[in-house]
């Protein structure tokens, strides 16, 4: 009976759903659709690689990268946000728009790359935070070759490497001195 009597009551009250275009709102840890800074991104795809859903998409061109995010797609689960090696994607606070259609939300943002100083080629961008990962202590050094395309900066590591082992290897014909005990 004590289900009956419930029912009642709940019949009685007033509807209790909000109407368009009012909404709850959301709690500070809301995750809602992902947005991208397209000047720090810097087309690693990373966030591609741990999107679950297949939501976003990086396609890698000749002169330029391709992301995007479907948001119809998305599960707003926030890993590309936290994977993001150049700290361009956030999630919204607020909800997505209404959309009746899955790609009706889409966006496509066109990456544009840099050109390489020395072969003037473009080239994926290398941010300061990515430098912050992979080095302690970033020297000038360390970011103009930063700013180079792959094959140049490999070109740059081989010759430094070589000006190195010229100075710890000693010249044709000379052997090395070593201390005589005696």
């Amino acid at each position: 009976m004590s289900v009956f009597s419930l029912l009642m009551k709940n019949g009685r009250l007033a509807p209790t759903t909000l109407r368009i275009p009012h909404q709850v709102p959301h709690p500070k840890s809301f995750r809602g659709p992902v947005k991208i800074q397209t000047e720090k991104c810097v087309a690693c795809g990373m966030c591609a690689y741990v999107c679950v859903s297949g939501a976003i998409k990086v396609a890698d061109r000749e002169d330029h990268c391709e992301w995007t995010y479907s948001p119809g797609q998305c599960t707003f689960c926030g890993r590309c946000a936290e994977s993001c090696a150049g700290e361009a994607l956030s999630m919204m606070g607020e909800s997505a728009p209404p959309y009746s259609q899955p790609e009706e939300l889409k966006e496509v943002h066109r990456i544009s790359y840099p050109i390489c100083p020395e072969c003037g080629r473009p080239t994926p961008p290398v941010s300061e935070s990515m430098l912050r990962r992979a080095y302690k202590e970033i020297t000038e050094q360390i970011r103009s070759r930063g700013l180079l395309c792959r094959r140049c900066r490999l070109r740059r590591s081989q010759k430094d490497l070589w000006t190195t082992a010229g100075k710890a290897i000693p010249s044709e014909g000379k052997e090395p001195e070593c201390e005589a005990n005696g």
